[in-house]
């Protein structure tokens, strides 16, 4: 017995190298994915996507427990909040406060075109709960927050990351109007219908629903694979395709134009196991941030007599009333109580408000028509802003009466919303409604006989004096507030046939395109009217980055660079940041009929073609 026992044992050490051991199948590396992105609405109208690397991306309209959100933040590229009801939300594009100025990067200016953009993407996470979760999506009509129309319907995957992605003009569960009825000038995303709920947001994408394909290979047909893409530091996974199939030849194409730019590690999965990984890289379109022209490197008013509201003395402040303040490190701070702690000259009619008034150094008389934009950098601390709460600006200009020398007519602009932390405001007081007085004040026996409505553009007689009313105060506490520089510019302007550099910043390495042209255009929706002739001189190659197509026949001296060109190089101010990924353009305006035109310039770096044009435009004279 003990000899059969050792002959079988014999027998199965024979064999058992030949016998295959069922394992666990090993990951296959995957092929590195490429792409550029999909056609992305934030980025296109607002040069700013909703990739929630800042609070700005959700702050408007983010007027804390309004919005049934609380414990908030914006981290690591995540915006993360606890509901506080069933309808916690935010908007990703605000159609703007009345009375408030018309500008930045909201809804009015910037309406959405639900022809042009219908496929909205948000990749979120909700903890895990046995009880079914929905989040929805609605639109507003006009700067009253007026409802439109909102999706029901909507299913949260809950313990997971999930891209969620829906076609606004075909999703069948609205309440209101259709999304394709009309444009809309606001976009809300309520993230879940439960309170007490943690969530995250990544990012939230609006695109014109085309498909961008990466192609992922080796998979087996007849499988079904999950894909996800792992994102930030510590990593997220994202459920970002889920039970797809294979073509015969084991080849998936995944649409990753709801997908935000940037490097992922992808991952395909069956259950939870990893078949397939490696990267996926989507590069994001080139953008332009335009500094010269822009609307803080004109002429400059305060410049004038060598003394610019640069806060770098406290001569550039005449006087403050109603106020605590002072002048330090380049900074003008100021503290205002709430009325009910100031005396009655410094509460203003509306509201109990607070009524602080900061006169600025005024330096000479001037034609003010000719300056157009008015800017300033600044902070004011809080959780959110609370524009009707007084977290406003008011600009104050004094001029000589038109008819009546001696004495003065005095004109109040309508408010510059303010959000909290650092921003930077600039406002084109050209627009009918930014730069039309909301009130008129004179000096005739304390009757008013000023004209009243008259736009910025008409105001031609001799500045008095400047004033900033920086904020209206109805709180029960303290506003803080700083300003790092005020300013009143005119728009850039160039003699025909002098140069003119113009200057933008890159949000990639310039050196990563393949070719950028420069145009000049009187209707910004019409980029390419006119080639601008000229040169690179910084930030970009020679070859291949030239300015002229081959085919326009140019002759080579229209390359040449002289003398005198070079002496007059273009500066920004020195309290403004330095210029990252500069790109620096020396158009030659020889040519040029006189006009006012924007700069535009299209870009490839291969994988996106970009068109964008100047905010503010260069006056040929």
């Amino acid at each position: 017995m003990a000899q059969k026992a050792l002959r079988i044992l014999l027998w199965v050490s024979l064999i058992l190298p030949f016998i295959e051991i069922p394992t666990h199948a090993a990951v296959q590396e995957g092929a590195p994915l490429v792409s550029g992105e999909g056609e992305d609405f934030a980025t296109t109208y607002l040069r700013d996507p909703w990739d929630m690397d800042a609070f700005t991306d959700i702050s408007t309209g983010f007027n804390g427990d309004i919005f049934h959100i609380t414990n908030f933040s914006t981290s690591g590229g995540v915006f993360s909040g606890k509901s506080t009801t069933g309808a916690a939300s935010f908007y990703v594009l605000h159609p703007g406060y009345l009375p408030g100025m018309r500008t930045s990067k909201i809804g009015y200016l910037h309406p959405i075109d639900p022809n042009q953009y219908s496929c909205v993407a948000v990749a979120s996470y909700v903890p895990a709960d046995s009880n079914p979760r929905y989040h929805w999506v609605s639109w507003v009509e006009d700067m009253n927050l007026t409802q439109g129309g909102y999706t029901y319907g909507m299913r949260l995957d809950t313990g997971r990351w999930k891209l969620y992605q829906y076609d606004l003009s075909t999703w069948p569960y609205v309440e209101g109007k259709a999304w394709t009825s009309q444009n809309w000038p606001g976009l809300r995303v309520v993230v879940t219908n439960q309170q007490n709920v943690n969530f995250q947001v990544d990012w939230v994408r609006l695109t014109d629903c085309t498909p961008v394909y990466v192609t992922l290979n080796g998979l087996t047909a007849g499988q079904t694979y999950d894909i996800w893409v792992g994102h930030g530091s510590p990593e997220r996974q994202i459920l970002v395709a889920e039970g797809i199939s294979p073509d015969g030849d084991g080849k998936y194409q995944l649409d990753v134009q709801g997908i935000e730019p940037d490097t992922y590690t992808y991952y395909v999965k069956q259950g939870s196991s990893v078949v397939q990984q490696n990267t996926l890289t989507i590069y994001p379109k080139p953008l332009p941030d335009f500094t010269h022209p822009s609307p803080f490197s004109g002429d400059e008013y305060s410049a004038l007599a060598g003394n610019e509201w640069d806060m770098s003395a406290s001569d550039d402040i005449v006087a403050v009333y109603c106020a605590q303040w002072n002048v330090a490190g380049g900074v003008f701070n100021v503290d205002t109580k709430p009325s009910s702690q100031l005396p009655p000259e410094c509460v203003g009619a509306g509201a109990n408000e607070a009524d602080p008034r900061v006169y600025l150094n005024t330096p000479v008389s001037e034609d003010i028509s000719s300056y157009r934009y008015l800017s300033f950098r600044h902070y004011i601390d809080g959780s959110w802003q609370l524009p009707a709460e007084g977290m406003v600006v008011r600009w104050v200009w004094r001029v000589q009466h038109p008819t009546k020398p001696g004495e003065f007519c005095e004109y109040v602009s309508a408010e510059v919303v303010l959000d909290v932390n650092w921003q930077t405001y600039w406002a084109d007081l050209y627009d009918a409604f930014n730069g039309t007085p909301v009130e008129t004040g004179g000096s005739v026996n304390g009757v008013s006989t000023c004209p009243k409505n008259i736009p910025w553009q008409n105001q031609h007689n001799a500045v008095l004096y400047f004033r900033i009313d920086p904020n209206e105060n109805i709180t029960s506490g303290t506003f803080h507030q700083e300003f790092d520089w005020i300013a009143l510019r005119k728009p850039d302007s160039v003699t025909r046939g002098s140069p003119f550099d113009v200057q933008m910043s890159l949000n990639v390495d310039p050196a990563s395109l393949t070719t950028m042209k420069l145009y000049y255009t009187t209707d910004p929706s019409n980029p390419t009217q006119y080639i601008a002739q000229g040169q690179f001189l910084v930030g970009a190659p020679q070859n291949p980055l030239r300015a002229v197509s081959p085919d326009t026949h140019m002759p080579a001296g229209a390359f040449s660079l002289y003398l005198p060109l070079m002496m007059q190089n273009y500066e920004l101010p020195p309290y403004l940041p330095p210029v990252p990924n500069e790109v620096r353009y020396r158009w030659d305006t020889a040519g040029v009929a006189a006009g006012t035109y924007y700069i535009c310039a299209v870009s490839n770096d291969g994988y996106n073609q970009s068109t964008y044009c100047s905010y503010t435009p260069v006056i040929v004279q």
